[in-house]
């Protein structure tokens, strides 16, 4: 896993691993981390060796899933 060496870095990750019973910085920090990561799954820039290709939120080409997702 590549994490930055910064700061930053490390307070979301202590943050997303305080969730759910964490601060309230804490929900806020998962729910922004959880809605980037799905805009780049969904946009085909981030994929996991167990992702399905054929799944349903998968199914248009990357600029059609991230522009449907922004714009639509």
């Amino acid at each position: 896993m590549y994490v930055p060496n910064r700061q930053w870095a490390t307070e979301v990750i202590d943050l997303v691993g305080d969730f759910p019973t964490g601060s309230p910085l804490s929900k806020d920090v998962t729910d922004t981390v959880t809605q980037a990561v799905q805009y780049l799954r969904r946009g085909w820039y981030l994929h996991h060796p167990d992702d399905d290709r054929d799944a349903s939120d998968l199914d248009s080409t990357p600029d059609e899933a991230v522009h449907e997702g922004v714009y639509g």
